[in-house]
């Protein structure tokens, strides 16, 4: 199963009925440069752990932080405090699980940081396009391309 297909997997991923919350490593009452400090720390100590659930939950809010809190300068002045990796890793996996929140990143099973970083720009958008469809019912991307189901259509008929 390559990467696409183990994080589409994971966003319908249901087996825990009780999840334990993470909550954001930081209280918000602090200011940006705090915040973005705690983040950092927090996602490399996950790292160091090799705690998979709590380095994704990390990377999400490190995400939520650059995509909701920063504009910017600000922004651009953060976003280059981290290298490519974490980067493109926390921005992809706060919109990938936007919708279905924190709760669902502790229910995947086998979805890494790494995953998320190395899914072509086109996997990225089915997934995040995907997961606004779980949060309404809707399975929209059934795993094979509508485009390619509409072209072999018209060739079949």
């Amino acid at each position: 199963m390559d990467a696409f297909q183990i994080i589409y997997t994971d966003l319908y991923q249901n087996q825990l009925a009780v999840v334990v919350p993470y909550p954001p490593p930081f209280d918000d009452n602090i200011n940006h440069g705090e915040k973005f400090q705690i983040l950092k720390e927090a996602i490399e100590r996950a790292k160091r752990f090799r705690n998979r659930i709590l380095l994704l939950t990390n990377l999400f809010y490190m995400g939520h932080f650059l995509e909701k809190e920063m504009t910017g300068t600000l922004r651009s002045y953060y976003v280059q405090q981290l290298s490519i990796h974490y980067r493109t890793s926390a921005i992809r996996t706060y919109y990938i699980f936007e919708l279905p929140g924190v709760a669902q990143i502790t229910r995947t099973t086998q979805t890494t940081s790494t995953m998320i970083r190395q899914l072509s720009h086109e996997e990225y958008q089915k997934l995040v396009t995907e997961s606004i469809g779980i949060l309404t019912g809707v399975e929209i991307f059934a795993g094979d391309d509508v485009t390619n189901d509409q072209s072999r259509d018209k060739n079949s008929a």
